[in-house]
């Protein structure tokens, strides 16, 4: 069994229109409680190269592609998980 936890529920609350905080409750295999709160901002990544560079053999999961001419734009959020923090409940 290891470090295996249950995921008994969780709560998004926005904290602005580009970030928000999670609230996870996780229990162990003693029954202990966990609550963790997460802060997770969302930005947005924009980048243009050749054409030529391009390899659609790669995960393109999420990322928005614009191809002008010679030239590829390639868009898509980024999430920026900092501010973790865990606290024992039981």
């Amino acid at each position: 069994m290891g470090d295996d936890y249950w995921l008994l529920g969780w709560k998004e609350h926005k904290a602005s229109d580009y970030s928000s905080i999670f609230v996870l409750t996780l229990i162990d295999r003693y029954n202990r409680e966990y609550v963790v709160r997460i802060y997770v901002s969302v930005s947005t990544i924009s980048m243009v190269f050749p054409i030529n560079q391009l390899n659609l053999t790669d995960e393109v999961t999420g990322i928005t592609m614009l191809i002008n001419g010679g030239t590829v734009n390639l868009s898509g959020r980024v999430f920026c998980i900092s501010n973790i923090r865990i606290r024992i409940v039981t």
